[in-house]
């Protein structure tokens, strides 16, 4: 009988629906090519996650998977290969209910819950990333004189520049509304669960071996088995997790991403393929429960998409699958593909480090960075790019006015009551660019009392650990500048960390510039 002929739109006869009843996936002839093809698929697929979770892993310190949160997307990744493998078994032996039940009450929505979570985080990295920018550019390098070195007054740093009190704490809050999303849902989930298999009369265990296909079909058809009521946490929670997901889809409409399928593209059709299999699989859940309630046989093509999806599950294993394809497979793809894209241009001039750094003292390129880097989610590096500039200007026009001052033998000093104007002028009217040499100052040079504090303000906005915005530099580069601040502070104290940062934005959003914008590039450096 075709799937497609009339008759399997029609209420099935008693026969064919005692038959459905009492079918069984594991023994009947008619399903034997069927659980061939399960076994071939379970041995791919094991291969398939696997690979994918160990390459995964060991890109863990790359910049794209750094970018995808590698604890959080490894933990899910894990989440996602147990709940594929218990959606397997069943289709290969006999199993017991409560694996299921673990299954589809607790596993798929921890899953379901780090998707959300991951997407979440998406959204208010890419917000928290513009703030970010706009809160930083406003609140100039500053300084207290209650900062000093000599008194050890490293901690007493309060109300000395706005972003550093404040944007941390959004960043914590972004964390901690994260964590809640998953571990409030998962603690009501389980306690549900735990619940209902109380105080109902529930024949579930974890020692009763059975055909997983045919002790479904005796819960929804049983008006005595009360084992389906074991499952309505699953129901509700899809309900609510396909409101929330619509909303949440709408917000990441608004998210720019700088590749084509990138972390913005696993998010929305991650999205679309669960939508697409809560909603097939809620008419299904509703049709069987229905069966309790009224003698009324389902059609003929109900039984059929019950029998191939087993009962709505394998919907979600297929949905499983994809989801550690956009999680764990396509980034590893995106790193070998960059990496490819790398060879390829390796004997391109533009693709050269020396050309990064024309790129970089070009405003408009760089502002095109600047707008790849918010995409990214790493907008520290290109801001902590900007106020090292900044740092150097000063710096030379603080060597400026000393020759000057030197040279004109005027009565002329420069303290920390009048360099404030500095700031503004050196920015307006002293361009610096570091591929000059005559403007570059002696490194090893000790650093200026009066210059001292707006270095403090750039160490504890970018270096130290608890910043606004932290960039991320070997434990030795910071260990160099720690100690260096407290000893004997230079004017290129933070040189080595500025060639780090250079080079993660080289190897991170220059690519990305390179692809999207090679022509303009040409056009604009000549």
């Amino acid at each position: 009988m075709g799937i497609f002929n009339k008759t399997m739109f029609e209420p099935a006869n008693d026969q064919e629906f005692q038959q459905f009843k009492q079918s069984q996936f594991l023994y009947d002839d008619s399903f034997k090519t069927e659980r061939t093809i399960y076994k071939i698929a379970f041995i791919i697929v094991n291969i398939f996650c696997i690979a994918s979770l160990v390459l995964f892993y060991r890109l863990r310190n790359s910049y794209i998977i750094r970018q995808r949160n590698f604890i959080l997307t490894f933990l899910g990744g894990i989440a996602i290969y147990v709940n594929i493998i218990i959606g397997f078994i069943p289709q290969i032996c006999e199993a017991p209910c409560m694996l299921s039940a673990i299954s589809a009450n607790i596993i798929n929505p921890f899953v379901d819950l780090i998707f959300l979570t991951r997407t979440l985080r998406v959204v208010l990295n890419y917000y928290y990333n513009i703030y970010k920018v706009s809160s930083i550019s406003k609140n100039r390098l500053n300084y207290n004189d209650r900062y000093s070195l000599k008194r050890n007054n490293w901690n007493n740093k309060s109300d000395s520049f706005e972003p550093n009190r404040y944007l941390p704490k959004i960043y914590k809050r972004i964390n901690m509304i994260l964590s809640l999303i998953v571990i409030v849902p998962m603690i009501i989930v389980i306690s549900a669960t735990i619940i209902i298999y109380i105080t109902r009369d529930i024949d579930c265990s974890f020692t009763k071996f059975e055909d997983t296909l045919k002790a479904m079909k005796k819960g929804y058809t049983d008006k005595n088995n009360e084992n389906v009521s074991l499952f309505y946490v699953v129901i509700v929670f899809s309900l609510i997790y396909m409101i929330v997901t619509l909303a949440l889809s709408i917000l990441l409409v608004f998210v720019k991403d700088a590749n084509k399928y990138g972390v913005k593209f696993e998010c929305f059709s991650v999205f679309i393929l669960i939508f697409i299999g809560n909603f097939i699989n809620m008419p299904i859940q509703k049709e069987m429960g229905d069966l309790k309630k009224s003698d009324k046989i389902p059609s003929r093509i109900f039984l059929k998409i019950f029998d191939v999806a087993k009962g709505g599950k394998m919907l979600f294993v297929i949905v499983s699958i994809y989801m550690m394809f956009a999680t764990t497979t396509l980034p590893v793809i995106h790193y070998y593909n960059s990496k490819r894209r790398k060879n390829r241009y390796f004997q391109d001039p533009m693709c050269s480090i020396q050309y990064f750094y024309k790129v970089l003292n070009n405003p408009s390129l760089f502002n095109e960075l600047k707008n790849i880097a918010i995409k990214e989610f790493s907008v520290e590096n290109i801001l902590f790019y900007e106020n090292y500039t900044k740092l150097q200007k000063i710096v030379y026009r603080y060597e400026l006015e000393q020759k000057r001052k030197n040279d004109l033998e005027s009565d002329r000093t420069v303290s920390p009551n009048n360099f404030e104007s500095y700031y503004q002028q050196q920015t307006n009217n002293y361009p610096y660019n570091f591929s000059k040499k005559e403007n570059l100052v002696d490194p090893n040079k000790p650093l200026p009392n009066e210059i001292l504090p707006f270095y403090l303000s750039f160490y504890y906005m970018f270096i130290d650990y608890s910043g606004p915005a932290v960039v991320n530099i070997s434990g030795y580069t910071f260990n160099n500048i720690f100690k260096n601040l407290q000893t004997h502070p230079t004017v290129g104290i933070f040189d080595e960390a500025k060639n780090e940062v250079i080079e993660n934005m080289y190897q991170s959003i220059y690519p990305i510039l390179i692809r999207d914008n090679k022509k303009y590039i040409a056009n604009t450096i000549h």
